[in-house]
């Protein structure tokens, strides 16, 4: 029997436009939205840069996944909450310094997850570990980057 590519492949397609403004809108199937710089060091800034939303969609994309796995397994994911660090290596040829070295890039990501399921303590782990290989924003940085996800079971 013949593989049918839909089987093994969801195909998705992106685009983006920046005008005279430097802000860029990209279009997803769904929405678009603006993003208005690469990477801020301004913390009163209220623009939303990639960096922003980079770590929102890996943190949302665990706890999503995460929950998503106990509808799937008929496990309660409650009390649902992450926090991300990012740790950025050689981030002043961004800032402009004349002869700084290096290419910006995050060297260490380290996410953590806390959810209340009822299960007990070596179930949970390995209830989070299954729906850690589910979830692909992980998956594709883990394969080249520092990335590590801890989970922690609420009382």
């Amino acid at each position: 029997m013949a593989e049918v590519y839909e089987s093994r492949f969801h195909d998705m397609s992106f685009r983006a436009v920046s005008r005279d403004s430097g802000e860029v809108k990209v279009f997803t199937d769904k929405t678009a939205f603006a993003v208005g710089s690469a990477i801020s060091f301004d913390n009163e800034s209220m623009e939303i840069s990639s960096v922003d939303y980079f770590a929102g969609a890996l943190l949302s994309s665990l706890m999503l996944t995460l929950r998503a796995h106990g509808r799937r397994r008929g496990v309660p994911v409650e009390d649902l909450e992450g926090s991300l660090a990012l740790q950025l290596a050689d981030p002043l040829p961004l800032v402009g310094v004349r002869g700084a070295g290096g290419t910006p890039h995050f060297s260490r990501i380290r996410a953590t997850i806390y959810a209340w399921t009822g299960l007990t303590p070596e179930a949970f782990g390995e209830f989070c570990q299954e729906a850690l290989r589910l979830c692909p924003l992980y998956q594709t940085l883990a394969r080249g980057a520092d990335v590590a996800v801890l989970f922690k079971p609420l009382d």
